[in-house]
């Protein structure tokens, strides 16, 4: 819900939606012959998807490996040569540079030892990390403040080897990767582990964590590494057993896993006939939904769902349309994969669903190199940047006073030039002078700093006052100026402007030395201080200008409130103080939910033009504190605000068609000059230019954001029927919204119209034909609705669609059993287990299937094998949730085993079963009875303990007081001779069943007066407490002739609601 508010705010904010046209792609490759060796770059053109020809960007021996520093202005390069070294490149705009080389070297770093193989650079930028291949080492390299290589400050050599003879003969770390903070992972392929260390960077060192490593799988050989958006899942390569390793962050850098899962199909293994394949780059998208790995020698690229829980899900496997894909890289939109092909000498482009992730080829482009890694360049906004600053930098300003007149062109930087020669004294009246002629905003930039560089030489005194009294005005209002342009600026990349604002921020923290009192001051540093922040981050957007996050910025903008709410007039900073009230009104939303509703409302009350936004701001607020109902009035009044907005709009277009109309009718009379024509014009006519042009894509985009909110709110309060008619108003204006049908099918499985939800899922399939889910959705409702056969269909497209997912062909399993199609669901179950023969929940589910269909010796070997498997797991270190998970499968299967042993005779092995399960469980009454029951009935003399037999049917009906059970008890202390207790038992036992007998009776008579008053046949339920008590009755005898009661070796005893059944088994 919280992102469709903040479409909402940023419609508010008046920013213009960017898209990124083209994009650069940086490749390094292995050379293929001298004269052609070098860092290449192509270039993306996403909206049309297509790569250009290559072209050499830097000259450049075996670059191996590439990586950007956050600005994108500087590129380091791996050179692979005799003795390995880095070199640091210059990245040029193609837009600001049309000549000359796109990369320009800054100076190497040599002679770094054997195989460098990957680089990284930490957070300040000032260091880069090295790992060694061939020599196990990792280095610490030290940048200049210009981002220049300096020196390489430590290194440590690693030491190790594995199982692998062949590729772990010694340490091998294969890259570097930084987790949160100053933490970063070595993955070591020689000696199955990750290497974590801790940077300290001002001291320019590093030293091993503690833990010190995490260990991987014996022979897994990890490589590469990636983490989850907010850095608390590492997801590893495994180079050599082709696999990916999900493990969490623990707070201490240490790693924990929690899966393992290949990146090859089901059944192909990394060594497959002539085929060694090997797993290398693993990447994300930016949104953190998918995860790919290729695969060397397979040649292929592994599509992974990340879930909700961090697990991967495999999606599909694909051909990489190339030979060796050594690395890969997706572009920062997340729409494109472009792969690496090194044995190709190719790079291959891949389209990204945007639903499920699975890759669609496009294009393959040629290189007259061997591409191993690839690298993309930030995006390229189609917005003219400069024109925006040069619009900036000739913003017009009011007149500094209206006794001031313009004395002519003032020469503001011949005098910064000349300011030492001035006389101190006439610093004043030339800064009036100065300060007359300013009119645009690029030249109060010089104002500032004529005004600083004559504060620099005043001694103290009236003069260096009034000269910082100036300087003060002008830097505020310049800063006021800025601020309010950033807030509808239409630039995204907050790159662009680091520049600026750090001088702004510069010119602030200097008048702020000399004591300034002014709340404008504090308001506008905490405005650029948070727009700094967000520039500082790699790939960042201007979000919406309510939303600051930065406790910094936060710290100056609550100075700035409070010393603006003491003044009596705030007419002066009423804009920037409402703004700057609405943040705070939207961080304080959780904390302090009553003051920020109080912001909110004085923020509108100071500027007016601030409503919508307020209702946004309110809005947030009451969902924030679940406030709902208060919610959903917000969002009315929107809609109201957007209906009158379009009927005002409609019939501002049905008054000039009808004008249009009239005028059409009319004859035409030729005016006699140009102000008769003027009359002759209508007045609607006339003021037509002046109307606001309506854009209705923009009005229908903010009227379908209103209803989504309104929908989800509506769920909440659970007004479902309103909700679902909110859905049918906004499927109007756009039928093929997918937030919008889910929304609509949400309402609807809650009202349980299931016809209504399968009309949804399946319009939802027409805009999501590859989405497998929505399959899986539809087959169950096709299951609930009674319509198994297309339910079967869809499990099946689901499947295919997955790749075989197991999880998909389970939920068939399931359908086929309660169809009581008991074959093909043994014939599934079957499969299955071909693919994944140790899963216990599969076992368990064929040996059922294997009884039901009466193959008992099947049924027999299956679950002894679950047995075994369940036997042998490790449970060490095991979570309370998998511990649990596997306690419930033991007990299932010693069920089961021990009513088979018992069904088949063979006592004395459903009595170890029936003891393994009591001592796990002592709290199912069933198991008790039946457990005593075999030890007092049983004809084997070696199986009977009568006096167990009472403890253990005591224990049950403690637990449930039935007739089965104190029958069993009554047939314990016949065991042990003592036929009175036997007696006075059944006799409680017969009451107790004649009694449950009368009451199915009577229910069963009411039922059938409810339902028709001629239906009167006797109910399966009476017949088996008829049974019951008539068996108990033959019990009795049997104790009334001195005879203890004898389980026949052919019968099965079977407790079901309350009654016992004696079925003959099948042999």
């Amino acid at each position: 819900m919280s992102f469709l508010i903040l479409n909402l705010f940023t419609a508010a904010g008046n920013f213009s939606s960017v898209f990124a046209e083209e994009v650069r792609i940086f490749i390094g490759a292995y050379d293929r012959s001298a004269e052609n060796r070098g860092i290449y770059t192509v270039t993306l053109d996403e909206q049309n998807a297509k790569l250009s020809k290559p072209v050499r960007a830097a000259e450049l021996s075996n670059p191996g490996f590439l990586v950007f520093s956050s600005d994108f202005e500087h590129l380091y390069a791996v050179c692979g040569e005799k003795k390995d070294s880095v070199a640091a490149f210059r990245v040029n705009d193609p837009e600001k540079k049309k000549k000359g080389p796109i990369l320009e070297e800054v100076n190497r770093l040599t002679d770094l030892g054997r195989s460098v193989c990957h680089l990284t650079l930490d957070a300040s930028q000032m260091h880069i990390l090295t790992a060694h291949y061939g020599t196990s080492q990792v280095a610490l390299h030290q940048l200049k403040n210009d981002r220049s290589l300096d020196r390489e400050v430590q290194k440590i050599e690693l030491s190790g080897t594995g199982p692998n003879a062949k590729r772990q003969d010694r340490s091998h770390p294969h890259s570097v990767k930084f987790g949160s903070e100053d933490v970063f992972y070595v993955p070591d392929l020689g000696t199955d582990k990750i290497m974590i260390y801790r940077l300290d960077p001002v001291m320019h060192t590093f030293a091993p964590n503690d833990p010190p490593f995490f260990a991987s799988e014996p022979g897994s050989g990890p490589r590469h590494l990636c983490f989850s958006p907010d850095r608390r899942t590492l997801y590893a390569a495994n180079e050599l057993s082709c696999t990916v390793t999900a493990c969490r962050v623990l707070k201490n850098g240490g790693l924990e896993t929690f899966q393992t899962i290949s990146t090859l199909p089901e059944g192909v293994k990394p060594e497959d006939g002539g085929t060694v394949s090997t797993a290398a780059e693993i990447a994300r998208t930016p949104d953190g939904r998918f995860l790919y790995v290729s695969n060397r020698g397979h040649d292929s690229l592994a599509c992974f769902k990340i879930m909700a829980d961090g697990t991967l899900t495999l999606r599909e496997i694909v051909p990489v349309n190339g030979k060796t894909p050594r690395h890969f890289a997706i572009s920062p939109t997340g729409k494109y994969l472009a792969a690496a092909n090194q044995d190709s000498d190719s790079v291959t482009l891949f389209r990204i669903h945007p639903d499920t992730g699975k890759l669609q080829f496009v294009s393959e482009q040629k290189l007259p190199v061997s591409p191993v890694c690839i690298t993309f360049e930030k995006i390229r906004m189609n917005v003219d940047v400069e024109r925006e600053f040069r619009e900036l930098a000739k913003m017009k300003l009011d007149p500094v006073s209206p006794h001031w007149k313009t004395l002519g062109e003032y020469p503001l930087k011949e005098t910064q030039t000349k300011v030492e020669k001035l006389p101190k004294k006439s610093f004043p009246e030339e800064l009036i002078l100065a300060r007359a002629t300013v009119e645009t905003l690029e030249q109060l930039q010089d104002f500032i700093q004529l005004a600083f560089e004559m504060e620099k030489r005043c001694g103290e005194g009236e003069d260096r006052d009034f000269v910082r009294e100036m300087a003060v005005q002008a830097v505020l209002q310049r800063s006021s100026l800025i601020v309010q342009r950033l807030e509808s600026l239409k630039v995204l990349q907050l790159q662009m402007l680091s520049g600026l604002l750090k001088r702004e921020l510069e010119f602030l923290s200097r008048i702020a030395e000399w004591n300034v009192n002014s709340p404008t001051l504090d308001l506008c540093r905490g405005w650029l201080t948070h727009y700094q922040k967000l520039a500082e981050k790699k790939g960042a957007e201007i979000p919406s200008t309510v939303l600051i996050a930065e406790p910094e910025a936060q710290k100056y903008l609550v100075s700035g409130i409070e010393q603006a709410l003491k003044q009596q007039d705030l007419a002066e900073y009423a804009k920037l103080l409402a703004r700057s009230l609405m943040a705070r009104g939207v961080w304080q939303a959780d904390s302090e939910p009553a003051k920020a509703l109080e912001d909110i409302q004085l923020a509108c009350t100071l500027d007016p033009s601030l409503k919508e936004r307020a209702q946004e701001a309110s809005l947030l607020l009451f969902v924030h504190t679940e406030k709902y109902a208060e919610a959903l009035s917000v969002l009315d009044e929107r809609l109201a605000d957007w209906e009158a907005r379009k009927l005002a709009a409609e019939k501002l277009a049905a008054e000039k068609l009808a004008l249009e109309k009239l005028a059409a009718e009319k004859p035409t009379v030729e005016p006699k000059d140009s102000s008769e024509a003027e009359k002759m014009q209508p007045e609607e006519a006339k003021s037509e230019e002046t109307e606001p042009v309506r854009d209705e894509k923009k009005e229908n985009a903010l009227y379908l954001n209103i209803q989504k909110l309104r929908i989800e709110i509506l769920l909440k309060l659970e007004r479902l029927e309103e909700a679902v008619k909110a859905a049918d108003a906004s499927l109007k204006v756009d039928p093929k919204d997918t937030m919008l049908l889910n929304l609509k099918l949400q309402a609807l499985t809650l009202m349980e119209n299931f016809e209504g939800c399968l009309a949804v899922v399946n319009a939802l399939i027409e805009e999501n034909p590859l989405n497998e889910q929505l399959y899986i959705l539809r087959a169950q409702l096709y299951s609930m609705l009674g319509q198994e056969e297309k339910a079967l269909e869809d499990f099946d497209e689901a499947s295919s669609l997955s790749g075989g997912l197991p999880e998909i062909r389970m939920q068939k399993l399931q359908l086929l059993i309660e169809m009581k199609r008991y074959e093909e669901a043994e014939k599934e179950t079957f499969a299955l287990l071909e693919k994944d023969p140790e899963n216990v929940p599969l076992l368990f589910q064929a040996a059922l299937l294997c009884l039901e269909r009466e193959a008992y010796a099947k049924a027999l070997e299956t679950g002894l094998k679950a047995d075994a498997l369940l036997a042998k797991e490790d449970s060490t270190n095991e979570d309370p949730e998998s511990a649990e998970m596997r306690r419930r499968q033991k007990l299932a299967v010693w069920q089961f085993l021990a009513n088979f042993f018992l069904m088949s005779g063979e006592h004395s092995r459903a009595v170890e079963f029936y003891a393994r399960y009591v001592e796990v469980d002592a709290e199912n009454a069933l198991i008790l009875n039946n457990y005593a029951w075999i030890l007092c009935t049983s004809p084997d003399d070696a199986v009977r303990d009568g006096k167990k037999a009472v403890e253990l049917a005591e224990k049950a009906i403690a637990l449930d007081h039935r007739a089965g059970y104190v029958s069993t008890l009554a047939a314990a202390y016949a065991e042990l001779g003592n036929f009175e207790e036997a007696k006075k038992r059944v006799d409680e036992a017969i009451r107790l069943a004649e009694n449950a007998a009368k009451e199915t009776a009577e229910n069963a008579k009411k039922e059938t007066e409810d339902a028709s008053p001629n239906k009167t046949e006797e109910r399966p339920d009476e017949e088996q407490d008829a049974a019951l008590v008539e068996s108990l009755k033959q019990e009795r005898a049997s104790y009334e002739a001195g005879k203890p009661i004898r389980e026949k070796v052919e019968t099965y005893r079977v407790e079901t609601n309350g009654s016992t059944e004696e079925n003959a088994p099948k042999k």
